[in-house]
């Protein structure tokens, strides 16, 4: 097979796998000052709200009636 072709394929899933990761680092250390700085009843309070809100929002979705094209 030409190594051309795969080499796009390889450097995608690579780079995808570290970005990833990069972006889980940086979201896990922001929420570790957060909670450093705003304490830990603030914090679980927020991450309470947020949970809540995304379970509210998927009913809501899941109960909202499907619009048809026109017709």
């Amino acid at each position: 097979m030409n190594a051309a072709f795969h080499f796009p394929r390889v450097y995608n899933f690579i780079f995808r796998r570290i970005s990833h990761g990069a972006t889980r680092l940086q979201e896990i250390l922001a929420d570790r000052v957060a909670a450093q700085i705003y304490g830990a009843p603030a914090f679980e309070g927020g991450l309470r709200h947020v949970i809540r809100r995304s379970l509210e929002f998927e009913a809501a979705a899941r109960t909202e009636p499907r619009q048809e094209g026109p017709s």
